[in-house]
């Protein structure tokens, strides 16, 4: 039985997606540490280990497939459904559109993932109806930012570029894991750039690395650097 607390009224929680591969929560620890981050911010009195994850995923018996975190103030939820995202996907990759509404990069909440999260879905059910798999927020200054779920990533030569975390964006947990291990550049991106650059692609924790086909009618034609770092990514999976 839930409670009617602020995280129903108010959006005043938190929560996590973690992958599961062949029993193992990919990068739990990376997930619990901003997890407990957000609630201490939000101020709910509640701290989550890898050990909270593993015994439920024991009493599951979850092999395979997605588990969400849901936390309020009187209200823990862990959950569990299927990875929808098929080998056959990556083959064609994502077409991205610009969402019609701003990011306000000035909010607190833009940097935690809480339960205040319509913005987002309304932006990708925005970028569905225009038959696109995933929208892009601008911010008010006009940089790019984010996706609905996911952060954005551009190729130039041999170079990783990322829009910087102030320009309003969720610090994902693929994205830290590429800016520490594959040199990443964080700079201000506009839509004019999307142009000078060679290959593009969106991270998170469910999708992995997923290359981009186009954005807007601006095509990439090639994914040559993201393959390579999606193979490396998913190396890391077998040992995490």
């Amino acid at each position: 039985m839930y409670s009617l607390d602020a995280g129903y009224y108010y959006g005043i929680g938190a929560f996590e997606t973690i992958l599961i591969k062949k029993g193992k929560p990919i990068l739990i620890d990376e997930h619990m540490k901003r997890l407990n981050s957000s609630l201490l911010y939000l101020h709910i009195d509640k701290k989550f280990t890898r050990e909270n994850v593993l015994d439920f995923l024991r009493i599951k018996n979850q092999m395979d497939g997605i588990l969400k975190i849901t936390v309020s103030e009187q209200n823990i939820d862990f959950s569990t459904r299927e990875n929808p995202y098929t080998p056959e996907v990556y083959k064609t990759g994502f077409q991205l559109t610009i969402c019609s509404f701003l990011r306000n990069e000035t909010s607190p909440l833009t940097y935690h993932k809480t339960l205040n999260y319509a913005e987002n879905i309304l932006a990708r059910q925005e970028a569905r109806k225009r038959n696109y798999d995933e929208a892009l927020f601008l911010n008010t200054k006009g940089e790019l930012c984010e996706g609905s779920c996911s952060n954005i990533f551009f190729v130039k030569g041999q170079q990783l570029y990322t829009p910087k975390v102030s320009s309003g964006l969720l610090p994902g947990i693929i994205r830290n894991y590429i800016c520490e291990n594959e040199n990443a550049i964080e700079r201000s991106i506009t839509l004019d750039d999307i142009k000078y650059f060679d290959e593009c692609f969106i991270t998170n924790s469910i999708l992995g690395i997923m290359k981009i086909s186009n954005i807007e009618g601006h095509y990439y034609h090639s994914s040559a650097f993201t393959d390579t770092i999606r193979n490396k990514y998913k190396e890391i999976q077998c040992f995490n």
